[in-house]
C-alpha cells in the first residue's frame, strides 16, 4: 500500500505539471503519441535497461485501454511498482560455465552506478551500455573516474569515510562546563565540527587527489567560524589553513575527538580506535566488572589525579589489563586533546561553573601502541599515533573493508580476499583514495554473476 501511494503521488506530480512532464517524458501527457515515451524513455531510466518487446506491448495495451493522460499517469505508476524498478535484477542468459554468467552491459552499468554513487545509472552511462562501450575494464574505469567526481560520487566517498570513522550527522556538543572554560557557546558546535570534517575530506580526496596517508596526516583545517578558530588555534578564515601543531588528519579533528563528557576519556577513545578505525574485536567487560568499576568511579577525584593516573588505577587488575593493554596506550596518545577536541598543554579540571580548579601535567607518550606484528610502535603523542595507523596494515585493511561494504552493500567474506587485496595494495603503493576506490569497484568481477550450484 505504501509503494502504491508513492507510485501514484509521483505519477500525479508528472502529469499535473507540463514542465515536469516535458522534462521526464519529453511531451505533454495528453498529446498524441506521448504514451510511447513511458516505456521507451522512462522505462529505460527506471528499469536501467530497454524494455523487452513483450514488456512494451503489455504497457502499450494497458495505457491505450485507459486513454490519454490517464494512461500515461497509471503507466508511470506501473513502472514504479514493477520489481524491475524496485530490485536489481540480473539475468543469467549468457551462461559461460556452471559457476558464472556474464552480465549484459546495462547490468554492468547498474552495478557501476550503485557501487560508486548509490544511485541509478545516468544518461551517459546508459548511452555507453547501449553502444556496447562497457565491455572492457578500460571502458568501465573511464566511467568510474567520471562518476566518482559527480555529486553523488562525492557523497558516496564521504559516506565511506564517515562509516569507517563512525561520524554521524547528530554529532553532540561539548559539555557546558568545558565549553565555558574554553570561552565558547557549546550549542551547535557539534554541527560546525561535522561540516569542517567533510570540508577536510573533500579537500584531500577531491581537490588534491590525495592518498590515504594524506587523509590520515595532512595538517589542513577549515576554521570558518569563531569557535572552530579558537579550537584550532588559528584566525577565522573561509580558506583552508595549515596547522603547525600536533593536529592533522581525520583522527585528530574536532569532530572525531569531540565528547559531551566533562573530561577526556582515554578508555573510550582507545576502544573507539580499536573497534572503529582498526576493525579489531575488543570484548566488552562483564556486568560484574562494570558494576565494580562504576562504584570505584564514584570515588575518583579528578582534582587530585590526572586521567592517566585514574585509568591506570581502574584497569590495572589482572582481569582488565589484557584488553586495556590494547586500549589504554591509544587513549593516552590522544590526551593532548581535551573533551572539545582542543589541543592543550595541560589537563584542566573544571568545576560546575566552568572555572579551572586543578591542572595536571599531560603525558601522551607510550611505549607500544600494539598495532600488530612484533615491532614495538612507540608514540610521543597524537602525531605519532596518526602516522602509525596510516602506515600500519590494520588501519589500511579496516578502511578497505569499509570501501567494500558500502559499495557492495554487504560485508566482505573469505571469498572476497582478491578484491580486498587490490585496494590494500593501491593504498600501500600510495595511489590516491579516489583511485583506490575505483580499483575496488572497476574489477573483472563487475562483468560476472555467480551461479548457485
Amino acid at each position: 500500500e505504501g509503494l502504491f501511494a508513492v507510485a501514484e503521488a509521483v505519477a500525479d506530480a508528472v502529469v499535473a505539471s507540463s514542465a515536469i512532464a516535458t522534462r521526464v517524458l519529453g511531451c505533454a501527457p495528453a498529446t498524441a503519441g506521448c504514451q510511447a515515451s513511458v516505456p521507451d524513455k522512462l522505462g529505460l531510466q527506471l528499469y536501467r535497461r530497454p524494455l523487452t518487446q513483450e514488456e512494451k506491448t503489455s504497457m502499450t495495451t494497458f495505457m491505450t485501454g485507459l486513454g490519454g493522460a490517464e494512461g500515461v499517469r497509471l503507466g508511470i505508476a506501473r513502472l514504479i511498482l514493477s520489481p524491475n524498478f524496485l530490485n536489481i535484477v540480473e539475468e543469467t542468459n549468457d551462461v559461460v560455465d556452471q559457476s558464472r554468467a556474464r552480465l549484459s552491459q546495462y547490468e554492468v552499468a547498474t552495478r557501476l552506478a550503485f557501487r560508486l554513487t548509490g544511485a541509478t545509472p545516468d544518461k551517459t552511462l546508459l548511452d555507453a551500455a547501449g553502444a556496447n562501450q562497457l565491455g572492457t575494464l578500460d571502458e568501465v574505469r573511464a566511467h568510474a573516474a567520471r562518476l566518482v567526481d559527480s555529486s553523488s560520487g562525492r557523497k558516496q566517498v564521504r559516506s565511506i569515510v564517515a562509516g569507517w570513522l563512525g561520524i554521524g550527522a547528530s554529532l553532540g556538543d561539548p559539555h557546558p562546563n568545558v565549553a565555558k572554560g574554553l570561552g565558547i557557546d557549546p550549542n551547535g558546535f557539534g554541527g560546525e565540527s561535522y561540516d569542517e570534517f567533510f570540508k577536510f575530506v573533500d579537500e584531500i580526496v577531491f581537490a588534491r587527489n590525495g592518498t590515504f596517508h594524506d587523509l590520515m596526516t595532512d595538517k589542513t583545517a577549515f576554521a570558518t567560524t569563531p569557535r572552530l578558530a579558537k579550537i584550532y588555534g588559528v584566525a577565522q578564515s573561509s580558506a583552508p589553513q595549515k596547522l603547525t601543531d600536533a593536529r592533522g588528519g581525520v583522527l585528530l579533528r574536532s569532530a572525531t575527538l569531540l565528547s559531551s563528557k566533562a573530561y577526556s576519556d582515554p578508555i573510550m577513545r582507545g576502544a573507539y580506535i580499536r573497534r572503529q578505525v582498526l576493525c579489531q574485536t575488543i570484548p566488552f567487560p562483564s556486568v560484574a566488572v562494570v558494576a565494580e568499576r562504576d562504584a570505584e568511579l564514584q570515588k575518583i577525584d579528578h582534582v587530585a589525579q590526572s586521567n592517566r593516573q585514574i585509568v591506570n588505577g581502574l584497569t590495572g587488575s589482572s582481569r582488565c589489563i589484557g584488553c586495556h593493554n590494547l586500549i589504554n596506550p591509544i587513549g593516552y596518545a590522544l590526551e593532548s586533546f581535551g573533551a572539545a577536541g582542543e589541543l592543550r598543554s595541560r589537563e584542566d579540571v573544571y568545576d560546575a561553573n566552568g572555572a579551572i580548579v586543578a591542572s595536571h601535567v599531560i603525558n601522551s607518550s607510550v611505549e607500544d601502541l600494539f598495532l600488530g606484528g612484533t615491532i614495538k610502535t612507540s608514540a610521543n603523542g597524537p602525531d605519532d599515533l596518526a602516522n602509525a595507523v596510516s602506515n600500519g596494515e590494520m588501519g589500511r585493511s579496516c578502511f578497505t573493508k569499509q570501501v567494500f561494504a558500502l559499495s557492495r552493500m554487504r560485508f566482505p567474506t573469505e571469498n572476497d580476499g582478491c578484491a580486498l587485496s587490490q585496494v590494500r595494495a593501491a593504498l600501500i603503493e600510495g595511489k590516491s583514495v579516489k583511485d583506490s576506490i575505483i580499483e575496488n569497484i572497476a574489477t573483472e568481477d563487475i562483468f560476472w554473476r555467480g551461479l548457485a550450484n
